[in-house]
């Protein structure tokens, strides 16, 4: 980091004195009228100035962006920090096996439920390792038995790639399942414009209730947090709620809709097929 931010600080040095250069002296010498024995660089001299007019640009938008790339570096290191300074309750996991372990708990005594997630799941489970996977798989089944739990509400808003098919299968069995009445399921053909870039998928737990809390994971899954505060949870729970309306409902509570699922199953196949 100290070697990046010394070589930006030389290339800003250079360019600063490019600029003078082109700058005062040509101008200078031309004043002088020691520039007039050579037509070429008389005939340049306007775009001399222009090219002196462009270092300055060129320098004023580094300068900038390096202030804003420092900013932006101070706010990531000390996000959680200020955060918490506010009465945030927040805690990082160092691994993607600690956050799913802790979403698990979480999620075993959770009466209401809302799950999203863009990533595929593929391009980030190269980096787990065996006890990320374990966790993963603990994981997956205390999701099983709270969704077959009548007294607990579970949306989920997903998006369905060809090259995944084991995650249709999964949405699949769980649509299917008499046991799993209080579970509903929206998906997406692809993200939509509104989703937070960094965010690769988040679920929120109790979001009615003020023991609330948001698991969040980063879209290069690198980042895992979980979040404790009502307005924050509030927000969560307000976008879901945006995307659920919009999002195409394979199940509601006990309803299925049959045909879209059949439809959606024949699409994937097609493009697995394609591909």
């Amino acid at each position: 980091m100290n070697s990046i931010k010394w070589l930006r600080n030389s290339v800003e040095v250079v360019l600063l004195l490019g600029t003078a250069i082109v700058s005062i002296v040509v101008p200078l010498l031309d004043l002088a009228g020691l520039l007039d024995a050579n037509s070429w660089i008389v005939q340049r001299i306007p775009t001399l100035t222009l090219l002196g007019v462009g270092f300055l640009a060129g320098y004023v938008i580094m300068e900038r962006r390096g202030k804003l790339d420092e900013i932006a570096a101070m706010l990531d290191e000390r996000s959680l920090s200020i955060l918490q300074t506010f009465g945030v309750e927040t805690e990082q996991y160092a691994t993607s096996g600690e956050w799913s372990s802790a979403m698990a708990a979480r999620v075993s005594k959770a009466q209401r439920i809302d799950d999203v997630s863009w990533i595929e799941e593929r391009d980030v489970q190269y980096r787990w390792s065996q006890t990320d996977r374990e966790a993963h798989k603990k994981n997956d089944a205390a999701i099983d038995k709270v969704i077959r739990d009548p007294k607990v509400t579970w949306r989920e808003i997903c998006i369905f790639y060809p090259d995944e098919p084991y995650r249709f299968e999964r949405e699949k069995r769980y649509i299917q399942d008499r046991k799993a009445a209080g579970y509903s399921l929206g998906y997406f053909e692809t993200p939509p414009i509104d989703t937070p870039p960094r965010i690769g998928g988040f679920l929120i737990a109790d979001s009615d209730t003020q023991d609330g809390e948001v698991f969040i994971s980063s879209a290069d899954s690198t980042i895992w947090l979980s979040i404790k505060h009502p307005m924050i949870v509030g927000y969560f729970a307000n976008y879901f709620d945006s995307l659920w309306k919009r999002a195409k409902k394979l199940k509601v509570g006990q309803t299925v809709d049959s045909q879209l699922l059949e439809r959606l199953e024949e699409g994937l196949r097609s493009k697995q097929s394609a591909d």
